[in-house]
Parts: structure tokens; C-alpha cells; sequence
């Protein structure tokens, strides 16, 4: 069996998204994780385990984006979750919404995958120059 290449969270209102990147995602080997808002996503963020990276829409129902983004930052254990938004609102940048990438819907999956790659490349190296740093400083 071949080793998973992480867990995705993806969040979207629209079952029809859902279906598709959970479908492509799992074939390219992620563990794939939906919820249909906001507040349940964040409800599954809560209970854990963390997922190593969350797709997100911006317009929702019961809880939107932002305010899910609002309540990731705020928590030590989930702020460096890497997010990549899926939205039909442009007019936002990924560094005002302080996210890993930005795709307009209608979106390409290859685009989708290729920005969950570098997103998630961009999260080891980070952690391994934050573990290098701690080892430099036992000595």
C-alpha cells in the first residue's frame, strides 16, 4: 500500500466540489477529509487530528471562510495549518487573507494538487529549518 501523502481538509457548501477534489485527491494519495461549512470544518479541526493542510471556500453558509480563517490564526495549535482558498470572490490577495495560495473557481484540479504540493513543501521546510534552529541552541 503506498504511504499517504497527507490529510486535506476540504470545505466547501457545494456538494459537487466536494465530490470532485475529494475523488482527485484521494487518487493522487491524500487523505481526504470534507466538510460542508465553516463550523463543522472547524468542529473537525477541533477534535483532531490536525490535517496537514485545509482547502477552503470564501462564501459559505452557517460560517464563511473568513471567519474560519479568523479562528485558525488566533490558535497557537492551528495557525500554521497552510490554507489554500477556492473562491468565485475575487479582489482578494493571498498575502490580505495570510493563505499558502488563491484559485479562482472554476478551478483546474492539476492547480488544486500543485498548489497543496508547494503549500505542503513549504511547511517541511519550514519545520525542519525550526527543528535545526532548536537543535543549535541545545548546544
Amino acid at each position: 500500500m503506498a504511504q499517504l501523502r497527507g490529510t486535506v481538509l476540504v470545505v466547501d457548501d457545494e456538494a459537487p466540489i466536494l465530490a470532485v477534489l475529494r475523488r482527485f485527491l484521494t487518487k493522487a494519495g491524500y487523505n481526504v477529509v470534507v466538510a460542508p461549512n465553516g463550523e463543522a470544518a472547524l468542529q473537525l479541526v477541533h477534535t483532531g487530528p490536525l490535517p496537514d493542510l485545509i482547502v477552503l471556500d470564501l462564501m459559505m453558509p452557517v460560517m464563511s471562510g473568513f471567519e474560519v480563517l479568523s479562528a485558525l490564526r488566533v490558535n497557537e495549535d492551528w495557525a500554521n495549518i497552510p490554507v489554500i482558498v477556492l473562491t468565485a470572490t475575487m479582489g482578494y490577495s493571498t498575502d490580505h487573507l495570510q493563505v499558502d495560495a488563491l484559485l479562482e473557481k472554476p478551478f483546474d484540479v492539476e492547480d488544486v494538487e500543485a498548489a497543496i504540493q508547494a503549500a505542503l513543501e513549504r511547511r517541511r521546510k519550514k519545520k525542519g529549518t525550526a527543528k535545526k534552529r532548536k537543535r543549535t541552541k541545545q548546544r
